[in-house]
């Protein structure tokens, strides 16, 4: 009688892992990224200082956190597909990966050109006490700088990765 092939998973299970860990974290930051706006907002009329996400820059901030929460829900989701060995979860990481990319890029953007890169003068800060200045200044290059490397650079790289390794013969056997 012949022995039975038995099916290599570590790979998989190990990626299921990493989605699923990731897509939690990114969850995580995700209600961070809802809350903010309000938080910028509010500090602004703290210290009277100018609102520097009205308009369009609110508008931005929750279009991107609410693409954001869809593609970490994705992701979540997909880990405990691949975790369980099922085809579905295979096809929900590349439903993550591939707009991930895309929307990594116009994250880029919103942080370049967008509401998280706008700076205020000089004149805009004058009168406001200069210990919210000097803080206000600093917090917008970070969430520009943070933008750039997790929302790029990482979250790009690993979904280049997702479709690497999903899109080999071997991950797609293992797979029922």
């Amino acid at each position: 009688m012949p022995e039975l092939e038995r099916k290599k998973t570590g790979g998989l299970t190990a990626l299921g892992a990493l989605c699923l860990v990731l897509g939690g974290v990114a969850l995580i930051t995700v209600v961070w990224a809802f809350l903010q706006p309000e938080v910028i907002r509010h500090q602004a009329e703290r210290y009277g200082a100018p609102d520097l996400l009205a308009g369009f820059g609110m508008i931005a901030a929750y279009v991107d956190a609410s693409v954001n929460l869809i593609l970490a829900g994705t992701l979540f989701v997909a880990g405990i597909g691949l975790l369980m060995l099922k085809r579905w979860g295979r096809t929900l990481a590349l439903w993550y990966a591939w707009p991930r990319i895309a929307w990594s890029f116009v994250s880029a953007i919103f942080a370049l050109v967008g509401p998280y890169s706008a700076q205020p003068d000089a004149e805009a800060l004058r009168g406001i006490r200069p210990e919210y200045r000097e803080a206000m200044q600093h917090s917008f290059s970070a969430n520009a700088l943070t933008l750039i490397v997790g929302g790029l650079i990482l979250s790009t790289l690993f979904a280049v990765i997702l479709i690497c390794l999903l899109s080999r013969q071997s991950y797609k056997d293992n797979l029922s």
